[in-house]
């Protein structure tokens, strides 16, 4: 089985006693893992010496088997950049207190890792929002999983007199 694991780079040393155990479980489980970059360079920080594959910015339909998210709903989002339209199903693992997307908590992922190892999982299929420009935006993947924020450049004045005919 081969695993990916995305993290913000912002995810912060509070947690790094939960990450050193959560990649000590995958190599237990001796599974192949692939890390984003950014979580490569944080166990290089961690001095965690395991060995891991890195992908740079997004993961190729088959190269993993699962996205394991570990962060919040922001990060979870991040990963629709990652997976794109792969198929790959993603697994938000919450590292704070609450989270819609991020709803497994730390404490459940072994039972949850063995669930998808053993292929009894439901796929909750998200919808996404499309944004459509005459521009390359996004890195070519214009898509939200929950809203799309459109922000204008400089402003229009606007006159709000009445006028009178």
């Amino acid at each position: 089985m081969k695993v990916g694991v995305y993290a913000r780079h912002s995810v912060n040393l509070d947690h790094s006693d939960y990450i050193k155990k959560f990649f000590n479980y995958l190599v237990e489980q001796q599974v192949e893992i692939c890390v984003h970059q950014q979580v490569g360079q944080k166990l290089q920080d961690l001095q965690y010496n395991h060995q891991f594959h890195e992908f740079e910015s997004s993961v190729d339909k088959g190269q993993i088997d699962v996205l394991f998210s570990l962060g919040g709903d922001g990060t979870v989002l991040d990963t629709l950049s990652i997976v794109k339209d792969t198929g790959t199903p993603v697994l938000g693992i919450n590292l704070g207190r609450f989270g819609f997307l991020a709803n497994s908590r730390q404490e459940e992922f072994s039972e949850n890792f063995h669930a998808i190892k053993s292929g009894n999982f439901t796929i909750e299929k998200r919808m996404v929002i499309e944004l459509i420009s005459e521009e390359h935006l996004f890195d070519g993947f214009p898509f939200g999983l929950n809203d799309i924020v459109v922000q204008k450049k400089g402003y229009i004045q606007h006159d709000n007199s009445a006028h009178e005919n």
